[in-house]
Formats: structure tokens, C-alpha cells, sequence
């Protein structure tokens, strides 16, 4: 678990998120992004479909150790996530 930053390399575009899961998320996002389905950032759509895969890269930005309590996962990745934003302000928040 942990956050993760995408950035396309010819619009320079960087969207930032968290996930519980940070095996599995890069498949997720290129699925989703493949099939049309993260509508609800229609800038990171368009690039895909104007650029393709190869025009984006993964980052895996920090890791958080596993924890077992459900309400101190969601505060630790809600914490995470804001500091990155103010790290990289004009990043967009991606949730998969």
C-alpha cells in the first residue's frame, strides 16, 4: 500500500493517487485507461487515447507498511496523498 504518480512525457501531465494495492495498480490504471474507463479525468483519457501506454510512466512514490486497522489504512493514505499533492501542486488526484 502506498502512493504512485503517472506522468505523461509529452504533456508533462502528473496525476497522483493511493491504493491498498500497489501490485496490481499500474495494470489497473492501463486496463481502465484501455477500455475507456476513467472518465472522470477526461485530461489523463485524452492523452492515453492521443498518445498511448508508451507515453506515460509509473512511479511507485512511497510504501506504508502493512497495518491491520481498516480506519488507520485510510488515514495514513488520505496523509500520504495530501503530501504529495503539496509537493507536486499541479499533479491531479487519479482513484482507481
Amino acid at each position: 500500500m502506498g502512493c504512485f504518480m503517472l506522468t505523461c512525457s509529452i504533456s508533462g501531465e502528473h496525476y497522483i493517487g493511493v491504493t491498498k494495492d500497489l501490485d496490481t495498480i499500474k495494470q489497473r490504471i492501463f486496463f481502465r485507461l484501455s477500455v475507456g474507463a476513467l472518465a472522470n479525468l477526461p485530461s489523463l483519457q485524452a492523452a492515453y487515447a492521443n498518445h498511448g501506454e508508451d507515453a506515460f510512466t509509473f512511479k511507485i512514490l512511497e510504501f506504508l507498511p502493512p497495518m491491520e486497522e481498516t480506519e488507520a489504512i485510510e488515514e495514513n493514505l488520505a496523509i500520504l496523498l495530501e503530501l504529495y499533492k503539496e509537493q507536486v501542486p499541479q499533479a491531479k488526484e487519479i482513484r482507481v
